[in-house]
């Protein structure tokens, strides 16, 4: 079979890239195989990168190339690394301090390592999860998100000790809330629901 090079020399957008790629999947012999190949080495790539923005706290072009990253893997239908993609961006978005999208997108991600069944990311996800649900003080939630990833867990587990520890926190934090509201004589149901979350926590895994 005859091969190809489909790496430029110019520096390229993740979208032109793959116009380029597929522009040369259908005018030479390039199969789709190898299309497909090429845009989830394009997908590592951007999770590494997404990653390095993360790190140095430059989030709004870490989301860019997550939400790329995501885009890629849906046009593979790919599930896994979109799960991926998804993981990455919730935990950026929950560092951001926006903690809804962060939710929208775990429990997207979640469905999607049940369906692959992929337990371990599964549980790193739930407890993703409460972390977010911790940030808006909905502990009820919280809780129930830990106490499903812990009966996920593997006894032993790094994931089993950090729920373990985390729910009794988010019970602290409940109690506390409580005894606050009963101080001031508010409705504990009237909670803060605003979304803006806990810029900078740290979740179970970044990078799934």
């Amino acid at each position: 079979m005859k091969t190809i090079s489909v790496r430029s020399a110019t520096p390229t957008t993740p979208r032109s890239r793959r116009s380029s790629k597929q522009s040369n999947a259908d005018e030479m012999d390039f199969t789709q195989e190898d299309y497909a190949i090429e845009l989830r080495e394009d997908i590592d790539a951007l999770l590494k990168s997404g990653r390095e923005h993360y790190q140095r706290r430059e989030f709004q072009k870490g989301e860019e190339i997550f939400e790329e990253a995501k885009e890629i893997a849906i046009e593979l239908k790919d599930k896994l690394l979109e799960g991926k993609a998804l993981s990455n961006l919730a935990s950026l978005q929950e560092a951001m301090g926006n903690s809804h999208a962060a939710i929208d997108n775990n429990l997207t991600c979640i469905k999607i390592f049940q369906d692959l069944g992929e337990v371990s990311k599964e549980t790193y996800i739930l407890y993703n999860l409460s972390h977010s649900y911790k940030s808006l003080e909905r502990y009820d939630e919280a809780i129930d998100y830990l106490n499903q990833c812990l009966e996920l867990a593997e006894d032993g587990s790094k994931i089993k000790k950090m729920a373990m520890t985390e729910l009794t926190v988010v019970r602290d934090f409940m109690v506390n809330d409580l005894e606050e509201d009963e101080e001031e004589g508010n409705d504990y149901s009237s909670d803060d629901d605003s979304g803006t979350g806990s810029s900078g926590v740290e979740v179970a895994e970044f990078g799934l």
